[in-house]
Formats: structure tokens, sequence, C-alpha cells
């Protein structure tokens, strides 16, 4: 027999902890599991990520700028830039377009449409109109801004492979002051900031945004916490070391139980449920004290 628990062997437990056995209760009961699971569990340590959710990604790199020669006035708009080397998912900024000016100065999503052409979206993947803009004369520069990172909950760390040094983050306070992050020129990139955008699908896109635009090409590391999905199918395991999937069961059950007055809903299940909390965060902690100290000074802090 397995030594974790499966979504299915969960929800049934806690069911039958609260006297279920008809399973009426079965909606509820399921979203109660995800809210222990996601909003308290999974978010327990306000210092550290859990130490199993953080992941490197080393496949991706920075493009160096692009020459427009055409711009359609469609929805959306196809950009025509020889050998421009983006692919989708990149993002770009527009400069010194004449005609099409409504493009100059912001940041778009690309579809890579042929090795010399792509189309522009917004960052919720939505068209922009180029049909009622006026139309492409001639000139512009694509200066490639950023890309699409997918399963993050929360950018750590990023630098760029070869040089000395992380990214440092910047907001849009300093963004508005320093009005150079976002002008025309280019460098090897020196601030990032993490974009989370969500479409009226619900659907979340996850950007790694740098300033200012690159001249070159890049290798990018960068270290990120994952965003953890619900449990939703019988088969799905939970993100988390198997000797606390228990907690799930103690979380959940003294929620569903808190306006009882048995004594296992009103002290038994907090009891044990808050044991399993301080044994995830000790054990945590300890993994971060061993493991990577220098962190400790306040990377993973904010």
């Amino acid at each position: 027999m397995a030594d974790y628990l499966t979504f299915k062997d969960i929800y049934q437990t806690v069911m039958k902890a609260i006297a279920d056995s008809q399973y009426a209760r079965t909606d509820e009961v399921k979203a109660v599991v995800n809210q222990i699971y996601l909003g308290e569990l999974i978010a327990c340590d306000d210092l550290y990520p859990l130490y199993w959710l953080i992941e490197c990604e080393d496949s991706k790199n920075s493009k160096a700028p692009a020459t427009i020669t055409g711009i359609t006035a469609a929805n959306p708009p196809v950009v025509t830039a020889a050998a421009h080397g983006f692919v989708t998912g990149d993002l770009v900024s527009l400069y010194g377009i004449v005609g099409m000016t409504e493009l100059n100065n912001r940041i778009f999503h690309v579809t890579k449409l042929t090795a010399n052409t792509f189309s522009l979206q917004d960052l919720s993947k939505t068209a922009i109109y180029g049909s009622g803009y006026t139309a492409w004369s001639s000139g512009g520069t694509v200066n490639h801004r950023g890309l699409t990172i997918t399963n993050c909950r929360k950018l750590l760390n990023a630098g760029w492979h070869g040089y000395s040094g992380s990214l440092g983050f910047i907001g849009p306070e300093q963004m508005h002051i320093e009005t150079g992050w976002m002008d025309s020129s280019t460098s090897r990139p020196l601030k990032i900031i993490h974009r989370q955008v969500y479409a009226g699908s619900g659907v979340q896109y996850d950007y790694l945004l740098w300033f200012q635009g690159s001249d070159a090409a890049y290798d990018l590391r960068y270290w990120y916490e994952k965003q953890v999905p619900r449990l939703v199918n019988d088969t799905d395991v939970p993100y988390l070391p198997a000797q606390f999937h228990d907690a799930i069961i103690a979380g959940s059950v003294m929620r569903l139980g808190e306006n009882k007055v048995q004594v296992e809903a009103g002290v038994v299940w907090p009891g044990l449920y808050q044991k399993h909390i301080d044994n995830l965060k000790a054990m945590n902690r300890e993994w971060w004290k061993n493991n990577k100290p220098y962190e400790r000074s306040g990377l993973f802090l904010a």
C-alpha cells in the first residue's frame, strides 16, 4: 500500500470523520480540503517557501533587437522584421514607428507566425485592434522585454549565465521616476519584475519582464516557487511530503466541525492540526538552515 494519500483517500476519510456516510456533503468537503491544502498548508511558512516547491529554469534566453519593415493594420497587427528570432510567449516593446504610432512605447505579447513575422496581443493574450490605427509608414525597432513563465507562484531570483550578481527587482514607482528603464535604449538588463495577469476566462498568465530591453542574446537562469494546482481528480496527490497528508484531513475535519460541540471537533482535531503545521514549518526551516544559509539574509523574506 502506498504511503501517500490521494485526493479520494483524503476527502472520503474526512467524510467518515464528520459522519457523512451518505456522501451528501462531497462538494463541500472537497472545497474545504483544497482550502486547507492550498490556503493554509502550502502557505504555512511566511518566511521561507516550502523547499520542495522551488524550481530552477535555465532553458530560456533574451534576443537582440529587430528592425521593423512593415506592420499591417489588422486585428491583430502583423509585424514584419527579418529573422526576428522571437517565439510565441515573448514580450516586446516597439519604438520609433512612423505612422502607426499607437504601437510605440508599449509592451506586447508575441505570437510567432513565420521566421520574419509575428502578431501582437496584450498581456491577457487578447488581440490588439490594429485596424483602427493609423497606417504604418516606416521605421521601428522591436526590443525584447521579457517572456512567459509557467507554473510560477512567486519569482525568487534571476540572473544571466556567465555574469556575476542577480538581477534586481524593480517596482512601478522606480520605473516612473527613472524613466530610462522603459525607453528605447538597450543593454544587458539589470532589473526584473514578475507580472501576473488574469484573462476574462480566469486563466492566469505569468510574465518575467526585464529592464532595459535586451541588446543581445543572454542565457537566463531563474528560480521560482511553483504554483500548486487544486486537487481535482480522485488520483491527484498533494504536493506535500507523505507524512503531512494527514494534516489536510485534520484541518478539514476541524473546519467542518467548528460549529459542533463534540470534544473531537473542539479540542482533538485543532490540536492535531496545529501540531502538523508546527512540524511542517520546523522541517522546512531546518532545511533552509542546513542547505541555503546564505539565502536567509533576506532573499526569501520579502
